[in-house]
């Protein structure tokens, strides 16, 4: 076995987002030392003055082992053995020593996790084999957390002891608090599984995004899809009980055009006339286009002087590499709006591409609607 006796901080991601991710880091946080990589996988030293630091944010971070937000965490070492078979038990005397210590920088000197969370960087996905080694891992937390074990996702606040198995016999140990949405979930993998009437990955990504975001879209809630063919995207909206319009000059699916909630409006965004948009206050986009365009687009919609834009949920696709170094300046260009909630982040059915939430908080409409939500 071998530990660390210094802080240090694990990070996961796409195995093709190491790179922008290594980028990332050493542009924001230089005061993070590089110590170690593997496809999907870094490790940093941790200088104690940034163990108390404010919260430092990642994009391309899925997950991680002390969370300054959802996707970084204190590593508390790492164990090796000779085989696959010894590792639960390597796990076991490696961390009944560690557990109260690694503790003590979330606040929580006397906590136990109230889960674990195994997975492999990689392929984050859960499977039959991470579910049965989480069950056999969970049997070495203190009796308190382990009778409080259900196969669910912890909730905001409670305490995460993560696992990341490198290789089968390389594990990479840690703690997080729950601080955001993927945080709650074994390497920042959402679970989702696509309805059986599911047009397209744009589902995917929408009902992960909304989750995400924590947008309050409901019943009545009056939204539009720009580049909606053939419907994922607005068959998560619908879902909610949201109205929704459709722009795109393709074909929508035959089950998103049956739905009383939605109307397809054929043609391009640049077609159509702003009134057909007044009663919009949720906008999302998934347009195959350089970011810039897609900014351009919406930029358009929000500054309509007849259109009152509540919130933003939309992909920008990274067809270079290089145009990750421009989202600090996509983040502020969509500022300038008038959004002053902006966050960005790599979700797990994003691909070379990142998705952008923006919301006016409070939301004060120009004049007084009545009738359903917006």
């Amino acid at each position: 076995m071998a530990a660390s006796e210094s802080n240090f901080i694990f990070l996961t991601c796409k195995r093709e987002s190491t790179p922008l991710l290594k980028d990332e880091m050493k542009l924001r946080f230089p005061e993070l030392r590089f110590s170690y990589s593997r496809p999907s996988f870094l490790t940093y030293k941790l200088p104690d003055a940034v163990a108390s630091a404010e919260e430092a944010k990642s994009l391309f971070a899925r997950a991680a082992g002390l969370h300054f937000a959802s996707s970084l965490s204190l590593s508390l070492g790492k164990i090796t053995g000779g085989a696959a078979d010894e590792m639960p038990d390597l796990f076991a005397e490696f961390i009944r020593p560690r557990l109260p210590d690694a503790l003590t920088p979330l606040g929580e000197p006397s906590a136990a996790p109230h889960r674990v969370h195994f997975w492999t960087p990689a392929d984050p996905a859960p499977t039959p084999e991470s579910a049965a080694l989480t069950a056999r891992l969970a049997e070495f937390l203190p009796p308190a957390a382990a009778e409080a074990f259900p196969f669910l996702p912890p909730r905001i606040g409670e305490t995460v002891l993560d696992c990341a198995a490198v290789t089968p016999t390389e594990w990479h140990i840690g703690v997080h608090p729950v601080t955001g949405y993927h945080s709650r979930f074994a390497g920042g993998f959402v679970p989702l599984v696509i309805p059986t009437d599911g047009t397209s990955r744009a589902w995917m990504k929408f009902e992960e995004g909304l989750r995400w975001s924590g947008f309050p879209i409901g019943r009545g809630s009056r939204c539009a899809d720009i580049g909606a063919s053939p419907g994922g995207g607005s068959q998560a909206l619908l879902a909610r009980g949201a109205e929704v319009l459709g722009v795109d000059p393709a074909e929508m699916a035959p089950s998103v055009l049956r739905n009383p909630d939605f109307t397809h409006l054929r043609g391009k965004i640049g077609q159509l006339k702003r009134k057909l948009f007044r009663k919009t206050r949720w906008l999302i986009g998934d347009m195959n286009v350089a970011p810039n365009y897609t900014l351009d687009v919406f930029e358009e919609l929000t500054s309509a002087p007849d259109l009152e834009i509540r919130g933003l949920l939309f992909t920008l696709k990274l067809f270079q590499t290089e145009l990750a170094k421009n989202i600090p300046e996509f983040i502020g260009r969509v500022r300038s709006w008038g959004f002053n909630q902006v966050k960005v982040r790599q979700l797990t059915f994003n691909r070379q591409e990142v998705m952008l939430a923006a919301l006016k908080h409070p939301f004060r409409p120009k004049r007084p609607h009545r009738g359903k939500m917006d």
